[in-house]
């Protein structure tokens, strides 16, 4: 669907803008999950260890909030997406980390989580 998308730039952008449209009404996922009970131990805060990594996170919308409500927490922030998406990401949060990536290839942050409950959204 993507490679679909990738050569219909209009498509694209009502898929983005559905999306967008999506956000702005669902409450996020951290505001609904235990984040501080399920984290209270266990990280690390190394420079590469790893708090969370989000998979398709287009522009980083959750991941910015994330940072803003868990800022505290160590570990790095890495949003993945495809790299036609994190060519166009201008205002990233410092401490956030833009990484192309392809969700049917291996993952190449495995094994830098902070704790075997590391967290991953898509």
């Amino acid at each position: 669907m993507f490679q679909w998308m990738e050569k219909r730039p209009e498509q694209r952008r009502y898929f983005d803008s559905f999306m967008a449209a999506r956000r702005r009404e669902a409450p996020r996922w951290f505001e609904i999950w235990p984040v501080s009970d399920t984290l209270k131990s266990g990280l690390r805060s190394g420079p590469d260890d790893v708090l969370l990594v989000d998979i398709g996170a287009s522009h980083g919308h959750d991941l910015m909030r994330f940072k803003e409500r868990y800022g505290s927490f160590p570990g790095r922030l890495v949003l993945q997406d495809l790299p036609e998406t994190t060519r166009t990401i201008h205002n990233l949060a410092e401490g956030i980390e833009a990484m192309a990536y392809d969700f049917f290839t291996p993952q190449p942050v495995a094994g830098k989580f902070l704790s075997t409950k590391a967290l991953c959204c898509s």
